[in-house]
C-alpha cells in the first residue's frame, strides 16, 4: 500500500455482518488502493452517515435492508447524496433489475458471489470517475443552456431580422424582427420544409421569379460564400411595400463542411426615403449655398480691395505730409533764417545780434526737426532707391536717434515689385526696432532682407533682448504700443498674401520672421480648387444604359463619419451602373479592403484614423493600378489637392460639391479607355485630363 496515496472513503450498506468482514477484506488484499471503509446496517443510518462529517466518496449498496428494499433504496441514497456514486452489491442475480438500477442513478451492478477483489476495486474506480464526468457534462449543459439562452435574447431584441437555417436549408429559428419585417409569423420556422418553396413564400413580390440558387441563404448554403449585400424591393404579408438588404453567411465544422446558414434582413426603408429627402434637400441648399458663397467672396474681396485702399491711403496721406513739410515748411524755414541771416550783417547793435542769433538757432532746430518729421512720415529714400536702401538708412537713423546698433544685411534681388508692399515692410521694421527701443533692454540688432523662394521675400528682425509670450503680444493687439503693432503687422501682411512669424519666450530674445510676396495678389483671387464636374462620356443628363451586376462598376467608400458614407452610398444606390462592394472608416482597412476586392474605383476620405488618406492612396495606386482613387474632402486647399494626385488619385472633389459631380467622375474615370503607353500612370499624373482641375 502507498502511504502517498490519499484513501477513498467508502460507506458499505450491508445488514449482513459477516458479507460486511469478507467485502473489506477483499478490498484490502485487492492491491495497493487505500480504502478506508465506513459501514451502516440499515438505510436510515446510512443517510445519517452521509449527512455527517466524513465525506464518503462511493457507496456500497445493498438492495435488501431491513428498511427499505429493491431499487427504492438507490432513489433514497440518490436524494441524500446526488453528488456520491452508487455501486449496488447485492445476491439478485438479475439482468433486468441491473439493468433498471443503472437507468435509475446506480453507477454498477454487482452480484455478491460473482466478484472478486479486482472487480470490486475496478467498479468503485470505475464509478468514482462516471460520476465525474457525468458532473462535467452537467455543468457544460447548463453552460450551453445560459449561453444559448442569452444568444435567443440578444437574437430577440435585435433590431434586424434573422433566418437560420440547418445545412438542407430548413429554417429552424427566426427572431421577432423577422416577422415584424416581412409582416406576419415565419410559416418555416417548425418542421422541415421544402427550402425554394419556402424561402419564395418570404419573398412574395419582387418583380421577377426567385429561384432558390439566387437566395442569399440558399446562396451560401450551396456555395459556402458569404453573400454581401443584395438590395430587394417587397411586398410584405400585409401589403406594404419595403426596401431591404440581405446578408447571408454559412456555418463549418472543424473539418470545413457546412452545417446550416444564417440570413440578416435589414429594413431600409425608411433610410431610402431619408435619402431621397435629404437628396431633394440638398439641390435647394446647394443653390443657396452658392448664392451666399458668391456674395461671401464678393464681400471678402471688397474687404480686401477697402483694406489695401486703407493701407494706401495711409501711404499717400504720410507722403502727403512730408512733401509738405518738405517743400512748404521747410522750405519757409529755411527763408527766414536767410532773412534772421541778413539782418544781422545790417545791425551793429550787440544786443539784436544776439537776439537774432537765438532766433536764428531756433530756426535751425526747426528745420531740423521738420527734416526728420518728413523722413519718419515717409522717407524720400524708400521711393527713390527701394526698400534695401530704405532700410540700411533705417539702421543709420536708429543709431543716431537712439543709440541702436542694427546689422543691416539686403540681398539687391530681394526688392518687392509692389509699392505697397515695400512701405508695409519698410514700416513694420521701424516699428520693430522702435520695440527693441522700448522693450528688450540692448542695444543691438538685426535686419536681414532675403528671398525666401521665387515668389516670396523674407524680412527678419531680432534682438538678443528679454524676450517674451508671444500669445499674450499677438491677442492683445499690443494695447499701448504705437497703433502699428504686431497685431496690425500679422493683419496687413495677410491682407497682402504675406504672414507673421513670432518666435520668442522670455529671457531668449526675440526673432520676428515676415513673408510677402514679390508681387501683389490679384484683387479678385480665384478660388484655391475649383470646382469643374469631371468628363462625362455620355451626353450631359443622359443616363447610361443598364448593366448586369459582373459590369457594374464596383466602388470601395471610405470615410471614417459613417453617416457620410451611408449617405453616399444611398445616392450611389441609384444608379443601376454603379455598385457600392464595401465601406471602410480608415485608412488601413480601406487598404485591406481594396487588396482583398479589387474594386474598380476607392472614394478615398483625405483625413483619416490610421492611415490618411494620402497615404492610403498612395499604397492602393502602387498595389493596384487599375484601381482608381477619388479623393474626397470637407477642405478645398490646392496643397491638399496636389498632395492627392501625387499619390496617384485621379481626382480630387468637395463633400460639399454635387453628387452628380462625384457621380460623373466614377464614370468618366471608369469608363474612358486608357492608351497603352499609360497603362500605369506616373505619380501625379492622370488618364482623364480634367482631372487636374477637379
Amino acid at each position: 500500500m502507498n502511504d502517498t496515496v490519499m484513501p477513498i472513503h467508502i460507506l458499505l450498506v450491508e445488514d449482513n455482518p459477516g458479507d460486511a468482514r469478507l467485502l473489506h477484506e477483499t478490498l484490502r488484499e485487492a492491491g495497493d488502493e487505500s480504502f478506508d471503509m465506513y459501514h451502516a446496517e440499515t438505510l436510515a443510518e446510512a443517510i445519517d452517515q452521509l449527512g455527517g462529517p466524513v465525506c464518503c466518496e462511493v457507496v456500497l449498496l445493498d438492495l435488501s435492508l431491513p428498511d427499505c428494499q429493491g431499487l427504492e433504496t438507490i432513489r433514497r441514497v440518490e436524494a441524500a447524496a446526488p453528488a456520491v456514486p452508487i455501486v449496488v452489491l447485492t445476491g439478485h442475480a438479475d439482468e433486468s433489475l441491473g439493468l433498471e438500477a443503472l437507468r435509475i442513478g446506480a453507477q454498477d451492478y454487482l452480484v455478491k458471489g460473482q466478484t472478486d477483489g479486482r472487480l470490486l476495486v475496478r467498479a468503485i474506480r470505475y464509478a468514482l470517475e462516471r460520476k465525474r464526468v457525468q458532473e462535467a457534462l452537467a455543468q457544460e449543459h447548463a453552460r450551453v443552456t445560459l449561453e444559448r439562452t442569452r444568444l435567443q435574447a440578444i437574437l430577440d431584441i435585435l433590431p434586424v431580422g434573422v433566418f437560420i437555417a440547418d445545412e438542407k436549408g430548413r429554417i429552424l429559428h427566426t427572431n421577432p424582427a423577422a416577422q415584424t419585417i416581412w409582416g406576419g409569423q415565419a410559416p418555416l420556422t417548425g418542421a422541415p420544409k421544402d427550402y425554394a418553396r419556402d424561402y419564395q413564400a418570404w419573398w412574395p413580390d419582387t418583380g421577377r421569379r426567385v429561384e432558390a440558387a439566387e437566395c442569399g441563404l440558399a446562396r451560401a448554403l450551396a456555395t459556402g460564400e458569404i453573400c454581401s449585400a443584395e438590395e430587394m424591393e417587397i411586398e410584405t404579408r400585409d401589403g406594404q411595400r419595403k426596401t431591404i438588404l440581405s446578408y447571408a453567411v454559412p456555418f463549418r465544422n472543424a473539418e470545413g463542411h457546412i452545417l446550416g446558414a444564417a440570413a440578416v434582413n435589414v429594413d431600409i426603408t425608411q433610410r431610402k426615403q431619408n435619402l431621397r429627402e435629404l437628396r431633394a434637400l440638398n439641390e435647394t441648399l446647394e443653390q443657396r449655398v452658392a448664392e451666399r458663397t458668391a456674395v461671401a467672396e464678393r464681400r471678402a474681396s471688397q474687404l480686401r480691395a477697402l483694406a489695401s485702399e486703407l493701407t494706401q491711403a495711409e501711404h499717400r496721406e504720410r507722403r502727403r505730409l512730408a512733401q509738405l513739410l518738405h517743400d512748404h515748411l521747410q522750405q519757409m524755414l529755411v527763408a527766414g533764417r536767410m532773412s534772421v541771416g541778413a539782418l544781422r550783417r545790417r545791425l551793429d547793435d550787440a544786443d539784436a545780434d544776439r537776439a537774432l542769433a537765438g532766433l536764428d538757432e531756433l530756426l535751425d532746430q526747426s528745420i531740423e526737426a521738420s527734416r526728420s518729421m518728413s523722413m519718419e512720415l515717409s522717407p524720400p529714400i524708400l521711393y527713390d532707391a527701394g526698400l534695401g536702401a530704405a532700410l540700411e538708412w533705417l539702421g543709420r537713423h536708429m543709431q543716431d536717434k537712439h543709440h541702436l546698433a542694427v546689422d543691416v544685411e539686403v540681398d539687391p534681388a530681394a526688392d518687392p515689385a509692389d509699392e505697397d508692399i515695400a512701405v508695409l515692410l519698410f514700416q513694420a521694421a521701424r516699428e520693430l526696432l522702435f520695440n527693441v527701443v522700448k522693450h528688450a533692454g540692448v542695444q543691438q540688432a538685426s535686419v536681414h532682407l532675403s528671398l525666401a523662394d521665387a515668389e516670396q521675400l523674407r524680412l527678419e528682425v531680432s534682438d538678443r533682448g528679454v524676450g517674451f509670450d508671444p500669445a499674450d503680444l499677438l491677442h492683445s493687439g499690443e494695447a499701448g504700443s504705437t497703433g502699428f503693432g504686431l497685431f496690425s503687422v500679422r493683419e496687413r501682411l495677410e491682407l497682402l498674401g504675406g504672414h507673421l512669424t513670432v518666435d520668442s519666450s522670455p529671457g531668449q530674445g526675440t526673432r520676428m520672421l515676415m513673408a510677402a510676396p514679390l508681387r501683389p495678389a490679384p484683387t479678385l483671387p480665384q478660388p484655391p480648387l475649383p470646382m469643374v464636374p469631371p468628363h462625362v462620356p455620355a451626353a450631359a443628363g443622359e443616363r447610361p444604359a443598364p448593366r448586369t451586376a459582373s459590369q457594374a462598376l464596383r466602388v470601395l467608400l471610405a470615410d471614417d463619419h459613417k453617416i457620410l458614407r451611408e449617405g453616399i452610398a444611398g445616392l450611389l444606390a441609384d444608379q443601376l451602373d454603379i455598385e457600392v462592394v464595401a465601406e471602410a472608416s480608415d485608412g488601413q482597412m480601406a487598404v485591406d479592403l481594396a487588396r482583398q476586392l479589387r474594386p474598380d474605383v476607392v472614394i478615398m476620405d483625405v483625413s483619416m484614423p490610421h492611415l490618411t488618406g494620402v497615404e492610403a492612396t498612395r499604397i492602393v495606386t502602387d498595389e493596384m493600378p487599375a484601381t482608381r482613387v477619388i479623393g474626397l474632402s470637407m477642405h478645398e486647399e490646392a496643397d491638399m489637392a496636389t498632395a492627392m494626385r501625387n499619390a496617384g488619385a485621379v481626382a480630387y472633389l468637395s463633400k460639399g460639391g454635387p453628387i452628380d459631380w462625384l457621380i460623373a467622375a466614377i464614370r468618366g474615370f471608369c469608363l474612358l479607355p486608357q492608351p497603352p503607353s499609360q497603362a500605369t500612370p506616373a505619380r501625379g499624373q492622370t488618364t482623364n485630363p480634367t482631372s487636374q482641375t477637379n
